[in-house]
């Protein structure tokens, strides 16, 4: 008896309009066995010797039915099997939906603008934005919303047999911070606000949420659903609505970026990001001079300012009788005096500034001008005693330091 073998299996589904073939093989037959091809128990086509292909063109709905496959090498040595030809009938597009992944959606964000329908064969699509095609794809994704994105979407979905439409309105709306752009810096205060603003339309999300990460704190999150306020961490910080972060006793650990989601009625969340920074009042050293100093003309000298707890950390600049003197630098600046005269004496003053914030330390420098000697003193001490030492000293007064020589007539 032969194995019939199919390349297709029951139920088999066919568009209208589509070519169909499938292979009966029938193997193992002793003599080899004749295969034929029935429907509905008619015999379709010729019977070939051990493989005959069911052809079926252009398929409609007088090919639906039962199609059996029978192999015979002899009356009492036969095998068949049957499959079920299904074919689904065509039909112009109907029930067609136009959909967007949020709505409204958000300035600076992305939205896609999806159509749907049902049809066969399978539709093509088009769509519109007031009245001006922007796709031939079922999807068209808006990677930069604008302003300008808001308006009525249509879809048409076609096939040969007709089409069918659908509209919908999109709005669109902004997050935006009440002032400072994508920075904020403050003082090191009580309290300060960062303060988004909402556009009305996007009041109808269901929830916020903010997150900061510094390099000091790690990261907290912060999120209101509702009326309920949830921090993860014990960070100093409390929500004003609609979307206000109040940030308590302020310091230089609140460094760093702060951002803001808005999640809508679908799980794609809008988010707008702001780095804040906050600056602390530096404290001025100046090192290797004294507050008052009283040089020799000709000396060097060099006075070292350094700052701590500046946050940024401080520009250091040194000013003479008022009038900057050489360029300013961070953390550290020398000023370094050579080979001093009168011109160098005055008052001298470092000043550390970070962000508006100061601070200084003065240093006042005379300088003691050089001269010749004056008022030359020679004493001789133990005078006239033969056999006795004698001790002569001689004095004088001048600057640079006198050098001496004694000589005897």
């Amino acid at each position: 008896t032969p194995t019939v073998t199919l390349s297709c299996s029951s139920p088999v589904i066919v568009n209208e309009g589509d070519d169909f073939k499938c292979v009966c093989r029938g193997e193992g037959g002793n003599p080899p066995a004749n295969v034929t091809w029935y429907k509905d128990g008619v015999q379709i086509g010729e019977t070939r010797k051990e493989e005959q292909t069911l052809t079926l063109s252009n398929v409609d709905g007088t090919d639906n039915g039962t199609y059996k496959c029978m192999a015979q090498s002899h009356i009492n040595a036969t095998n068949e099997t049957s499959i079920e030809l299904v074919v689904k009938l065509n039909f112009k597009p109907k029930n067609t939906k136009i959909t967007f992944t949020k709505n409204p959606a958000v300035v600076g964000g992305n939205v896609a603008v999806m159509c749907e329908s049902s049809g066969l064969p399978e539709p093509s699509y088009i769509i519109f934005h007031n009245d001006t095609k922007i796709s031939n794809e079922k999807t068209c994704t808006i990677d930069v919303v604008q302003y300008s994105d808001t308006g009525t979407y249509k879809c048409i979905a076609s096939n040969k047999l007709g089409n069918d439409s659908a509209s919908k309105s999109l709005t669109v709306g902004q997050i935006y911070l009440r002032r400072g752009g994508k920075s904020l810096t403050f003082l090191k205060e009580p309290t300060v606000k960062i303060k988004w603003s909402l556009d009305p339309v996007l009041f109808t999300n269901i929830s916020r949420s903010w997150s900061f990460q510094s390099s000091a704190s790690g990261k907290d999150e912060i999120s209101r659903a509702g009326d309920i306020t949830i921090v993860t961490r014990l960070y100093e910080v409390d929500i004003e609505k609609p979307a206000t972060l109040v940030l308590k006793n302020v310091n230089g650990s609140y460094n760093g970026t702060y951002k803001f989601t808005l999640y809508p009625r679908l799980p794609d969340p809008s988010i707008s990001e702001v780095v804040v920074f906050v600056a602390e009042k530096p404290n001025v050293m100046v090192i290797n001079c004294p507050r008052r100093i009283t040089l020799d003309e000709g000396e060097d000298r060099t006075c070292v300012c350094t700052e701590q707890g500046g946050n940024p950390p401080a520009n250091l600049t040194w000013y003479k009788d008022g009038k900057q003197i050489g360029e300013a630098t961070y953390r550290e600046n020398r000023l370094t005096l050579t080979s001093v005269t009168e011109l160098d004496v005055g008052t001298y003053m470092c000043v550390a500034q970070s962000y508006t914030l100061t601070d200084e330390e003065s240093i006042e420098v005379n300088v003691t001008l050089n001269f010749k000697p004056e008022n030359t003193k020679i004493v001789i001490e133990q005078q006239g005693k033969v056999g006795k030492p004698a001790t002569i000293t001689c004095k004088s007064e001048g600057l640079p330091e006198p050098s001496y020589r004694i000589t005897h007539d």
